[in-house]
């Protein structure tokens, strides 16, 4: 439950920048296919699918939409549209584990993660995600735990290296210290962190 709610709060804007750099990197012409429309607005479409998956407790919604997305990153095979699959793969995830299918959702999981790590130079934002994600699958991982909170840690201050003003940056340092048990280290910046996400 912890996961589904922090996703819905997650503090995701980006789609604005993301639509704008993929329409001008691949398609000039103002009349775009019915498959290309799909980036716009996406961010919005996935979370409506997703509750909509939710409500109706079928995945059928979130596995149509993934194909078209991976029609047209077979087309465009750009990091924009690699990041909302695995995006949109990590909401599938959420979807079998609220529904009591741990094995399902570890696998889409493992598969969000290999698809933002395939990314070649890595945004920020890429690297957030990459990191929200891997917190995510600290639940599957038993004792490898600690090792992938130090990777996460990493990607978060290479993050913030690359772009200090990132909210959701801040976001995930607050959410992750927030979750950290205190004998690891965690607790002691979470408002430090929460209060510049705001």
């Amino acid at each position: 439950m912890f996961y589904l709610l922090l996703s819905i709060s997650l503090l995701y804007s980006t789609e604005n920048t993301f639509k704008s750099d993929f329409l001008s990197q691949s398609y000039p012409s103002k009349s775009l296919a019915q498959e290309e429309q799909l980036l716009i607005n996406i961010q919005k479409k996935i979370k409506t699918t997703f509750l909509n998956s939710m409500q109706k407790n079928s995945d059928q919604g979130i596995k149509e939409l993934a194909t078209r997305l991976d029609a047209i990153y077979e087309k465009t095979p750009l990091n924009t549209v690699q990041y909302w699959r695995a995006y949109l793969n990590y909401y599938h995830a959420i979807y079998h584990l609220e529904q009591n299918d741990k094995n399902r959702s570890e696998k889409l999981t493992n598969q969000a993660i290999e698809m933002i790590q395939s990314l070649k130079n890595k945004t920020a934002e890429d690297l957030v995600l990459l990191a929200f994600i891997k917190s995510f699958s600290i639940q599957f991982k038993g004792i490898q735990a600690m090792f992938i909170s130090m990777k996460i840690s990493h990607y978060l201050k290479k993050a913030v290296a690359m772009d200090s003003e990132n909210l959701r940056v801040y976001y995930v340092l607050g959410s992750q210290s927030f979750y950290t048990p205190e004998k690891y280290g965690g607790g002691k910046d979470v408002e430090k962190h929460l209060v510049k996400a705001i």
